[in-house]
């Protein structure tokens, strides 16, 4: 069932705890950032996401590299924009790393949250689920994953919130990265039947002659 936040009361969540979760989402966006070189390298596929970048810039318009078209389109376009706004590429590439493996750690702690764990227990699944090493990995390279995680857990976020515009928005950022994402409108499927199914129960339970 996608209703799992029914099943537990949501803990409510002072300024205070709060901020403490802010303060562990940005010590989580450091650690990215120490990990990562202090210059641009490329790592494994990154050539092919460093080159879109370029690419773009070079014709104006969002262009993926022949390595990845064509796929990675929003993450490149979110790179490119960075990119003209700082002049920086430093910006448009690890800055960006840093702020989504920030985002990532946020949004665990906000579903968990959602789930009924106080705000300590969710920082601890929040650093045990990024820090697994595959995971952290992935968000070293520049990758398509880079955005790709954080609007998978945004959507998970606003699905179990029923906030279906929002989730619409983060799958149509992760679709056009990876069309791996097409996967996730079963989550809004599933929804769907299941909504159904309860207004029949309650129709049937109201009017039980009449269905």
């Amino acid at each position: 069932s996608l209703n799992w936040l029914s099943m537990v009361s949501p803990q409510k969540i002072n300024r205070r705890d709060s901020l403490v979760i802010r303060s562990a989402a940005l010590a989580y966006g450091i650690l990215v950032y120490a990990i990562l070189p202090g210059w641009i390298v490329a790592l494994n596929d990154d050539f092919g996401y460093l080159r879109s970048i370029v690419e773009t810039i070079q014709h104006g318009r969002p262009w993926t590299d022949d390595f990845l078209e064509p796929w990675a389109l929003s993450l490149i376009a979110l790179s490119t924009g960075i990119f003209k706004i700082t002049g920086s590429f430093f910006c448009a590439t690890i800055c960006l790393q840093t702020l989504m493996g920030a985002a990532s750690f946020w949004l665990v702690c906000q579903i968990a949250g959602d789930c009924g764990y106080r705000p300590l227990p969710t920082i601890g699944i929040a650093a045990a689920l990024l820090t697994f090493p595959t995971v952290l990995w992935k968000q070293v390279e520049y990758t398509a994953l880079v955005i790709y995680l954080p609007s998978l857990l945004a959507a998970l976020w606003f699905a179990g919130r029923n906030r279906w515009t929002l989730f619409f928005v983060a799958w149509a950022t992760a679709v056009a990265s990876r069309p791996s994402a097409l996967a996730w409108l079963v989550i809004p499927a599933v929804a769907g039947v299941e909504a159904a199914i309860s207004a029949r129960k309650v129709a049937k339970a109201k009017y039980p002659f009449a269905v």
